[in-house]
């Protein structure tokens, strides 16, 4: 029932202009205004955007060359923020206030080094997903990477680490969500080396909040893609609902995925330690997320009130810091 020529579902009866921008992987630079994304399928935006910082920071980011968290570097520099980005890999991450560094964090020594003199940490590098090399290398190199950072950052008197997990926790892969919408609180149920490296993650998170009292918030991003990727995305989600199953037939923009990171660097006072749930704000199919739960999920799936435009909540980050996506794909 769906033509190329899709048309936006202003969020929540607000249609607002949202900047654009294009990325993608290693070695590719959005600007820091961005550029149109394609025409056939456009952003809205519900009200909000970062505040300013009451004092410039220093961020260290690590897999700052990434598919994301080049978006993560940028936004905290746009903000005034001193950013160090981290990678394993050489990058082209060029904006004032970016500095870069090449760094091995699975070797501490190295995250030690990385780490020095930082305010606060976004933690995003790692193996990115299952099937990119072996399941011991991914789970191994994901986790040493993890206590690395973790253990630097206590060491080093860092208290507020952002930790980059991922939807991929929840295991809708391979099952139906237990509940929708799905929120903070869902349960993990990995399915792979990298879900599960991801899962004892925030749990080692948990352990250095709990005992080495540093504040961790442990992001569980759904389905985050860059601008430039989303038309395709969201296309191929309508055309073939069956491929969103896995994913609550969501997209999170990569810039909401940057100023939820940004939000709480910079949110005041002291945070809690835990799970976030970071995801779009509205189902690609926002008229249908009660007929598509009822088909593809079923009676396995409890449904939780009245399903509308959206089958996710991001309520602890909304209460916590702020923080409301701001980009809702639609057709």
């Amino acid at each position: 029932r769906c033509s190329p020529d899709f048309r936006l579902a202003a969020h929540r009866g607000r249609p607002l202009t949202p900047r654009h921008a294009t990325g993608g992987g290693r070695g590719q630079t959005p600007t820091p205004e961005g550029v149109v994304t394609p025409t056939a399928l456009k952003a809205s935006a519900a009200a909000n955007s970062p505040g300013s910082p009451v004092h410039a920071m220093r961020v260290v980011v690590t897999g700052g060359g990434g598919r994301l968290g080049i978006y993560v570097t940028h936004a905290l520099a746009r903000a005034q923020h001193d950013v160090l980005s981290v990678d394993v890999n050489r990058m082209d991450v060029a904006s004032a206030g970016v500095k870069t560094l090449q760094a091995d964090l699975t070797d501490a020594g190295q995250a030690y080094s990385a780490l020095a003199g930082a305010d606060a940490v976004v933690h995003f590098g790692a193996i990115a997903d299952s099937g990119i090399t072996t399941e011991p290398k991914t789970f191994n190199d994901n986790m040493a990477m993890t206590f690395n950072v973790l253990q630097a950052a206590s060491d080093l008197g860092i208290r507020r680490v952002i930790y980059a997990s991922s939807n991929q926790a929840h295991g809708l892969a391979g099952s139906p969500p237990v509940y929708v919408p799905v929120d903070d609180s869902h349960p993990a149920r990995p399915i792979n080396s990298y879900a599960l490296s991801k899962v004892v993650g925030e749990q080692v998170a948990e352990y250095f909040a709990q005992q080495k009292r540093m504040e961790v918030l442990s992001f569980r991003i759904l389905n985050a893609q860059v601008p430039s990727a989303l038309a395709a995305k969201v296309a191929e989600m309508a055309s073939r609902p069956a491929l969103g199953a896995g994913t609550l037939w969501t997209v999170t923009d990569a810039r909401d995925v940057a100023s939820a990171c940004q939000q709480a660097v910079e949110a005041p006072g002291v945070l809690e330690s835990g799970v976030y749930y970071i995801a779009g704000p509205t189902c690609v199919l926002p008229e249908r997320t009660a007929q598509l739960v009822a088909q593809h999920y079923g009676a396995r799936t409890e449904v939780r009130g009245k399903l509308r435009h959206a089958l996710t909540r991001c309520d602890r980050a909304e209460r916590v810091f702020g923080w409301r996506a701001k980009y809702g794909w639609t057709v």
